[in-house]
């Protein structure tokens, strides 16, 4: 039977009724199971008896259903690691699929193929068994320690099989299930082969490929050597070793730091205390990541909040260090009151930054800051600010509407079948990142910006781009409109409103299709959404009100 590939919605569960298995009920224990397992593999008794009193279902058949039923699983499991590790383009989530399978029926399985002479079968059951172990997941903080070494140690004499086969594949369950096999030999401090499996795991290479899932399985690896030199275990306690393997870990997967690089810092150890350094490695490891080594303990908590109240008292701190303190105080120690005194903190440090000197993050967090009083401070208009032509042609220049006090220009870019016009501002007249801009521009800017009568010229439709259920007034033109009606953009030619140009000093014009003109007349990818973009709107006005 196979899966009814690619509809792999209910996975699993689709081949139990035909199995007659029911993996809802409680599993028996580990010890139980290999016991009863060899009585019944030593058993002339035809009718298996001795599983009378287990909880499958299956197990009360006769042997020969048991037999059929074990085969019958072990195909069906194989064709669903086989489909999932070589044969599919999803990258990462999908081994979940695997955890649909029951690790003591594939074991089961291991065992009969063992006894009936087919090694091969034997060692890729007890490969998947392992594979669909789910604490086996070392990724999870909430995994039972206990249940697994108890499995893992049903399995320890099938290591040294397994371990041939455990090479780089699509999925990365490899270098995951490497790490569990050493994790269990360091939680036995057999710390000979842990390491051993270890650096199995940190030699893969999946040669550049674009998912993520393999790289952090694989540092999985990496992590645990580096912790073995810091403590000293097997390997001669080596603070720079230890310090070179999670440096490696950070550069395979992106992370800017691990917490483990905190406690190196604020004990120095093998580097000369540096309370700064620490705090950063606190602060900013990625804790959706690599959770199970990943996330602060209690401890780190404690000895972050320490450094942050020591560091907060400190008047000339620069604004990475206030972000840092902040975003500490706020996601961390969760003492908002502290985050908001930080916040406002912020707010003047990026003040008293000349705009020529601001980061594209100050940038961000002070637009935030100015949209917010905007909200606040301006109203909508209640008389016209100029007029539309009459008779409008391609390429006229009229002013309709004004932002923040300062009457906005536009330019006739196309003559719409149905007499209205396209138009877009001669100006960028304000900066936001992409991911608030078409919301911003169909709010604050058209609220801010044109007299109750002058909205009733603007045209609403429905924009697919950003907005696929309501009208968009406002938007962005494409950067192929941009060439087409307006040429080569010469190198220092982007005006700006006297309030965008108070935002930033980049003159980027962001275009509706992800991507920007550069102040030199080239395109760009938009790289980051969050960054500030130079804003020139377009919309389509009707002439005349009906």
């Amino acid at each position: 039977m196979k899966f009814p590939i690619p509809e792999l919605e209910a996975c699993f569960n689709n081949v139990l009724p035909f199995l007659d298995i029911d993996l809802e009920q409680e599993a028996i224990s580990p010890e139980t199971l290999n016991k009863e397992i060899d009585l019944w593999l030593q058993s002339d008794n035809e009718q298996g008896e001795c599983f009378n009193d287990f909880y499958w279902g299956f197990i009360k058949s006769d042997k020969k259903r048991l037999i059929k039923v074990l085969t019958k699983y072990y195909e069906i499991s194989s064709d669903l690691y086989d489909y999932l590790e070589y044969g599919y383009s999803r990258f990462d989530d999908d081994t979940i699929y695997l955890s649909q399978l029951d690790p003591f029926i594939l074991y089961l399985s291991g065992k009969y193929f063992d006894i009936n002479n087919e090694p091969e079968k034997a060692k890729k059951s007890y490969l998947i068994a392992l594979c669909s172990f789910k604490q086996a997941d070392m990724n999870c903080l909430n995994y039972d320690e206990d249940i697994f070494v108890r499995f893992y140690s049903l399995l320890e004499d099938k290591f040294d099989d397994i371990s041939e086969i455990l090479t780089e594949d699509w999925l990365a369950l490899h270098p995951l299930l490497v790490s569990c096999i050493g994790r269990y030999y360091l939680i036995k401090k057999d710390y000979e082969k842990a390491a051993m499996f270890f650096e199995k795991g940190d030699s893969f290479d999946y040669f550049e490929r674009q998912s993520l899932r393999p790289y952090i399985n694989i540092s999985n690896n990496t992590y645990e050597l580096g912790m073995m030199y810091l403590d000293g275990l097997y390997f001669e306690k080596n603070y720079s070793t230890a310090i070179e393997y999670f440096e490696r870990v950070c550069q395979r997967i992106g992370l800017d730091s691990l917490p483990i690089m905190g406690d190196i810092y604020y004990y120095g150890l093998g580097v000369e205390k540096d309370p700064k350094a620490a705090i950063y490695a606190y602060v900013n490891s990625d804790q959706e990541v690599l959770t199970y080594y990943n996330v602060l303990r209690c401890d780190q908590e404690e000895r972050l909040k320490i450094l942050c109240d020591d560091l907060s008292k400190n008047e000339d701190l620069s604004f990475d260090e206030l972000r840092e303190l902040e975003d500490a105080y706020k996601h961390i120690i969760s003492e908002f009151y502290k985050s908001e005194e930080i916040s406002k903190r912020i707010h003047q440090k990026i003040m008293d930054t000349p705009v020529s000197d601001r980061t594209d993050e100050m940038n961000a967090i002070y637009i935030d800051y100015v949209v917010k009083d905007l909200d606040e401070k301006l109203s909508a208009p209640k008389n016209n600010t100029g007029s539309i032509p009459e008779n409008p042609k391609v390429g006229d220049i009229f002013i309709f509407g004004a932002f923040n006090g300062e009457p906005i220009e536009w330019k006739v870019w196309a003559i719409n079948d149905d007499g209205s016009i396209y138009v877009v501002s001669t100006k960028i007249i304000f900066k936001i990142g992409c991911q608030k801009v078409i919301n911003w521009l169909n709010h604050s800017f058209i609220d801010h910006s044109f007299s109750a009568e002058e909205r009733k010229h603007i045209v609403g439709q429905i924009y697919p781009p950003f907005n696929r259920y309501e009208k968009t007034y406002i938007y962005l033109p494409s950067s192929d409109q941009f060439m087409q009606f307006e040429g080569e953009y010469p190198e220092g030619t982007i005006k700006e409103t006297e309030l965008a140009k108070n935002l930033s000093k980049n003159k980027r014009v962001l275009c509706g299709d992800a991507r920007s003109i550069m102040e030199n007349g080239e395109l760009s990818r938009v790289i980051d959404r969050h960054n500030p973009y130079g804003i020139r709107p377009a919309m389509d006005i009707k002439i005349k009100i009906d």
